[in-house]
């Protein structure tokens, strides 16, 4: 949360200078000269703002993809997994698990 927040308050100081580019201004139909004159910070903050927030989408994008990545080879090696276990099954595309029915007791340790 704290750092979806912090992500978001940065978003907001770039989109100041963002703002002020002609095009952007022409879309929104707000004027660049209200806008620069009403401006909370510098352009050169605002593009540093910017570049933060680039680099942390990205390495969300970065991590997203890694981690999705292993998840589904997780996926792929318990249906591997589920097709050579006698302890398990595949019905309708699902993987269930059958209970042992007896455990083996654990050897004692000597004392």
């Amino acid at each position: 949360m704290a750092a979806g927040t912090w992500v978001t308050a940065l978003a907001i100081l770039a989109f100041t200078a963002v703002g002020q580019v002609p095009l952007v201004a022409a879309q929104g139909q707000w004027s660049v000269r209200v806008l620069a004159a009403d401006d909370p910070v510098s352009r050169e903050v605002a593009a540093v703002c910017a570049a933060v927030v680039l680099v942390v989408a990205v390495s969300v994008m970065v991590a997203s993809w890694r981690h999705g990545r292993v998840l589904v080879d997780a996926w792929r090696e318990c249906q591997e997994v589920a097709q050579m276990s006698p302890l398990m099954s595949q019905q309708r595309g699902r993987v269930y698990a059958h209970p042992l029915t007896h455990i083996p007791a654990r050897p004692r340790r000597a004392s």
